[in-house]
């Protein structure tokens, strides 16, 4: 499962003068989509291909790839601490 690093992309939006209404108009997807995808939910191929042409941003600074449907933007999930413990 591939998810957004959102923070990168909300930090882009704010240097570029954008919001998300904005990102959703010109990427022509719902707000509840851009929503429910910078809230961790799970990012499409097409988006993935809009969001890096769009940004021009390389896949790694953009997306995460969540593990076994795990995401590690839950609050229940400390990705960190589990990735330490894997060496």
């Amino acid at each position: 499962m591939v998810i957004i690093k959102s923070q990168q992309l909300k930090q882009w939006l704010k240097l570029t003068g954008h919001d998300q209404n904005w990102l959703a108009d010109k990427l022509n997807i719902s707000n509840g989509y851009v929503s429910q995808t910078m809230n961790g939910g799970e990012v499409s191929g097409e988006l993935i291909s809009s969001l890096l042409t769009l940004t021009h941003f390389k896949f790694e600074k953009l997306f995460e790839i969540a593990l076994n449907g795990d995401n590690p933007n839950h609050p229940r999930h400390n990705y960190e601490k589990f990735r330490k413990r894997k060496d």
